[in-house]
Formats: C-alpha cells, sequence, structure tokens
C-alpha cells in the first residue's frame, strides 16, 4: 500500500496537543507496530515510523 498515516494526540477536553510531521513517514505496516501510550507514571508516548521508533515528553509541549 502507497497511503501514509501521521498520529495526532489530544488532551481530555479534545485539543490536538501534538501532531506527527507531515515529513514522518509511517506506512501501513508500521502504523500497526506497538504503540507506547503515556500513563500518569510516565509521561512518554512512543509510536512507530518508517525509520524506527520516535518518542515524545508530553509534559515538555506545555
Amino acid at each position: 500500500m502507497g497511503d501514509k498515516y501521521f498520529i495526532v494526540l489530544y488532551d481530555n477536553k479534545n485539543r490536538d496537543i501534538w501532531k506527527s510531521s507531515p515529513f514522518t513517514s509511517i506506512s501501513y505496516e508500521a502504523f500497526f507496530a506497538s504503540f507506547s501510550l503515556p500513563t500518569t507514571n510516565n509521561d512518554v508516548f512512543i509510536y512507530p515510523t518508517d525509520n524506527g521508533y520516535q518518542s515524545i515528553h508530553i509534559n515538555k509541549l506545555k
């Protein structure tokens, strides 16, 4: 498949707080790899890309 995907994170008020770069390639296969969502003990969101995993610290976005 030639489709590319992107990721948007929303806060609990349904406001977008982060979007993956349009230049970050996330293929169909990579999109179904493991994600790690932030928790109360860990503020890191880890997501797959075509070039490996990337991470974003949610608390640094504020």
